[in-house]
């Protein structure tokens, strides 16, 4: 029988080859012009790393020249000269320093003789003197400011880059100088966030090519100022203008860019990556792909000598499968359809769900902003007894509203997993003396003693102080509720101690009526009560428990009780907190004035303008605010606030972003196009309260985001930061 597999004939064989070979051209072809787009991702990555590292120095330093200007004049209004001792300068200096500005690590002041006077990191130190620095002699002759580093400070004896300003009597004649010297850990720490190779150079430097900052932390105790000459020539770095050239250097290639920091003339940042290294994800690929290349080579002369065998019974099997692909087929668009119904049905009901829980947070927080400010309003003209016992009911009974909101919104937000943690210098202790401060009253109101106990714990923590003191304030609300005689504990102490973090375990006991063993399991799910009935003696949602056994995980802990029914229970949680790399201290400094007094003897008669359509709210805003001496005026929809602030002038705007007409979100991109945020802040004061509002609100211009029902110590903190920047 004749085969019926066909011939391969010369011309065939030919073109087979040259098949073959057009093959392997055009892959040699994209390999090489894969190598050349790699080079030209990695350029384009590493001069962004550079421009990135250079906006975010120049920030920086802008921040610390603009608090060095304010103590500047603050010195000479206090008549720095005349304080009797270092004690009261390092005091002030405590006090002007800022968690705001971590880039900031000291201030000190120097008298018109170079000598140390006072100085912010001890209140007694041994003077040195500054009068040979190459600095000194430019401020006597009416230099007003001037950058200098990186040198040895003398009093610590690390590496340093300072901001200096002149310092003068009232008559003008010069009086010494303000230095301001930066944290280059913060630098340090930007850096190596943006840098994604190992041996990637990325560093601060001055004109002469000394290095401020780098991105590899030098090793503790380094002493000396070194340059950058020894990767990068000179006359690359001192160049204008930002480069990205390829060049040799040490016989290695280096993709490199040098970008001035804007403002800074005398400083560049660097940043530099081997070629080699640049190019390793794509050497593998190539390896990979030429490997795979090979194994193919050998698995088709493999599989060419089983084809004609499988031919036949390919043919049956095409046959039979065809048979069956066809029913399959069939099913398929079926399943698919009923997936793409049920896929459509779950996103409404996921949007219908965010809607209504935006809506109902919404409609209730705007009434109980009004109730909340009305009764504060009352409450400041005095009351009998009895109306003050009343109206701390209402108080009460709109605290346990908005609680109750609160607390759903964060359940809503940790399951759809928008709740986000903040890793910030923590203090446990005084996580537990803060959940003691407010929660004090309401325990002496029940003649139960509340006290705390700390066990020793490590230093340099970070974590989220406001969600901690949530999971507590949860746990002590209970203890409470559920006590009527004896005490209750707050506790905190160590589980397990590393190099990067420490695992605490915090706990609330209390002498209150226990719970069944055989409830305890159910405790911490949502919406879930040890007394469920309809007769329950104690109110509550069933969300406290739940939401804190949430945050206990987010923070990589777990949550759980411990009792005995009469005798009492025990509640925990743990959470997993980073440790920092270095220690930063933040002492409390001298008494600051309250943001209501600032307010009142600094602001006092700036004009505000509020945006609000609900007339309860706007006399409240209308109370809050000339109760501190500002200047009132109100719009009722978003298009007469643009219309009163284009024909107006005001110090500030509190815009409410849902009202009739025009809202508050386009009433601001409006205002934007004519008033400049540093021109005109514009403070969201708004009933919706959810994470995506305030994104909106931010990215319509707005400068600040604070929801109803407004608490009064923050609304005035936020005035102050925002009048403050505007004077």
């Amino acid at each position: 029988m004749p085969s019926r597999m066909p011939q391969i004939t010369p011309f065939g064989f030919a073109l087979a080859v040259a098949a073959a070979a057009l093959m392997v051209v055009a892959i040699a072809t994209g390999i090489l012009l894969d190598q050349k787009r790699v080079l030209r991702q990695e350029s384009e990555s590493n001069r962004l790393h550079a421009r990135s590292l250079a906006e975010h120095v120049a920030r920086s330093i802008d921040s610390v020249e603009l608090l060095l200007e304010n103590v500047q004049e603050d010195l000479t209004a206090k008549a720095w000269w005349d304080w009797p001792d270092s004690r009261r300068g390092y005091a002030y200096l405590q006090g002007r320093l800022t968690v705001h500005l971590p880039q900031l690590r000291h201030l000190l002041i120097f008298d018109a003789d170079g000598q140390q006077r006072h100085v912010s990191f001890a209140a007694e130190f041994k003077p040195v003197r500054v009068t040979d620095r190459p600095y000194w002699n430019q401020f006597p002759a009416g230099a007003t400011k001037a950058n200098f580093g990186p040198y040895v400070g003398r009093n610590t004896g690390r590496l340093t880059y300072a901001h200096i300003r002149r310092l003068e009597y009232p008559d003008g004649r010069f009086a010494g100088i303000l230095m301001g010297a930066m944290e280059h850990g913060y630098f340090e720490d930007y850096c190596r966030s943006l840098l994604n190779y190992r041996s990637l150079i990325g560093a601060l430097v001055n004109r002469a090519g000394e290095i401020v900052a780098q991105c590899a932390r030098p090793a503790d105790g380094a002493t000396r100022v070194q340059k950058i000459q020894a990767l990068i020539p000179e006359e690359v770095i001192a160049g204008a203008t930002e480069i990205r050239p390829e060049m040799s250097v040490d016989g290695r290639d280096y993709l490199l860019a040098v970008v001035p920091v804007a403002g800074y003339d005398d400083l560049r940042v660097v940043t530099a990556v081997r070629k080699g290294d640049a190019l390793a994800g794509w050497r593998e690929r190539v390896e990979q792909f030429l490997l795979l290349a090979a194994l193919g080579v050998v698995l088709l002369t493999c599989a060419g000598v089983l084809i004609r065998r499988q031919l036949n019974r390919l043919k049956a099997l095409t046959r039979e499968l065809e048979s069956h692909g066809r029913g399959l087929e069939v099913q398929i668009r079926e399943r698919t359809r009923e997936l793409s119904i049920a896929k459509e049905k779950a996103d409404a009901s996921n949007v219908a769900k965010s809607a209504f829980l935006a809506n109902m947070s919404h409609e209730i927080r705007t009434p109980l902003h009004g109730i909340i400010g009305m009764a504060q309003l009352i409450r400041r003209n005095g009351l009998s007894s009895e109306q003050e016992v009343r109206l701390g009911m209402l108080e009460t009974s709109a605290d346990h509203l908005l609680n109750v909101i609160e607390a759903i919104l964060d359940l809503s937000k940790i399951e759809a997993g928008k709740l986000m943690l903040e890793a910030l210098p923590v203090s446990p202790q005084r996580v537990l003396s803060e959940t003691m401060a407010m929660l004090g009253e309401a325990a002496r109101s029940k003649q139960l003693s509340l006290d705390w106990r700390a066990g020793p714990l490590p230093d340099n923590l970070l974590g989220d102080a406001a969600r901690l003191r949530q999971a507590l304030i949860n746990y002590v609300n209970n203890a409470i509720k559920f006590t009527t005689a004896g005490e209750i504990v707050l506790a905190v102490s160590v589980v397990e101690d590393q190099p990067d973090g420490a695992l605490l375990r915090f706990e609330v006991r209390d002498t209150g009526i226990g719970i069944d063993p055989e409830v305890l399991p159910r405790l911490f799910a949502n919406f879930e009560q040890a007394d469920a009935s309809t007769t329950r003696r104690y109110g509550g949602t069933g969300l406290g428990l739940a939401i804190t056994r949430r945050l206990a995980e987010l923070m990589g802990g777990a949550a759980g009780a411990l009792s005995v029914p009469g005798e009492g229970s025990t509640f925990w949680f743990t959470a997993w907190l980073a440790k920092q790399g270095a220690a930063n201290s933040h002492p409390a400094g001298a008494e600051q004035a309250s943001p209501a007094d600032i307010l009142r003897d600094v602001h006092g008669g700036a004009p505000i303008l509020v945006a609000e359509d609900h007339p309860v709210n706007r006399e409240v805003a209308r109370e809050l605010l000339e109760d501190v001496g500002l200047q009132v005026d109100f719009a009722e929809d978003g298009g007469q606030a643009l219309a009163m602030v284009r024909s107006g002038s005001y110090a500030l705007v509190l815009m409410d972003m849902q009202m009739p007409n025009m809202d508050g979100i386009e009433a601001t991109r409006r205002i934007r196009e004519t008033h400049p945020s540093a021109q005109l802040p514009i403070v969201a004061m708004t009933a919706n309260a959810f994470g995506e509002h305030r994104d909106q609100c931010l990215a319509a211009g707005m400068d600040d985001f604070i929801t109803k029902p407004v608490d009064t110590q923050a609304l005035h903190a936020i005035l102050v930061k925002w009048l403050g920047r505007g004077a």
